[in-house]
C-alpha cells in the first residue's frame, strides 16, 4: 500500500512540474488594431492584443510589453467561455485602449488553444500568453 501511495505522489509531482506556470500581471492595453476583434458567427477564435506591463503579481514576464490571446474577444469576459473553452472569464466587458486589466496568463497560447488565432503582431518577437482571467484593475 505504501509503495502505491509513493508512486501516486511521484506521478502527481511529475505532472504538476509539466503544467505551465501561470503568471498574474496588470497591464495597460496599448491599442486595438483594426480587424483584431470582429463578430464571427461561423467559428470561435482568439485574438492577440498588446499590453504594457505595469506590475507582475505572480511569476515573471520577460519584457515590458506582452502579447495576450483572448478567446471570444467580442464577448464580455464573463460570457466568453463555451463548450470548447470552459476556463476563461473575468469582469472586463469590452477591450478599450488605455484601460488597465489584471490578468491571469498561461504561457504558450498556441499550445493552449488549437483553434483560429488572429495575430496582427505576427512580426513581433516574443511569446503569446493565453488569458485565463481578465478583470479591470483597481
Amino acid at each position: 500500500m505504501r509503495r502505491a501511495a509513493n508512486a501516486a505522489g511521484l506521478l502527481a509531482m511529475a505532472l504538476s512540474s509539466c503544467a505551465p506556470a501561470m503568471v498574474e500581471a496588470t497591464g495597460e492595453l496599448v491599442e486595438l488594431p483594426e480587424g483584431a476583434i470582429v463578430r464571427k458567427d461561423l467559428y470561435e477564435y482568439a485574438t492577440v492584443l498588446k499590453y504594457r506591463v505595469i506590475q507582475t503579481h505572480r511569476g515573471a514576464l520577460p519584457h515590458e510589453t506582452v502579447l495576450v490571446a483572448h478567446y471570444n474577444p467580442h464577448k464580455p469576459r464573463g460570457e466568453a467561455a463555451d463548450e470548447w473553452v470552459t476556463d476563461v472569464g473575468g469582469n472586463v466587458k469590452a477591450f478599450v485602449p488605455g484601460e488597465r486589466h489584471r490578468m491571469v496568463l498561461e504561457p504558450d497560447a498556441e499550445r493552449r488553444f488549437e483553434g483560429g488565432i488572429v495575430n496582427l503582431y505576427y512580426e513581433e518577437p516574443g511569446d503569446i500568453y493565453w488569458a485565463v482571467r481578465t478583470d479591470y484593475a483597481d
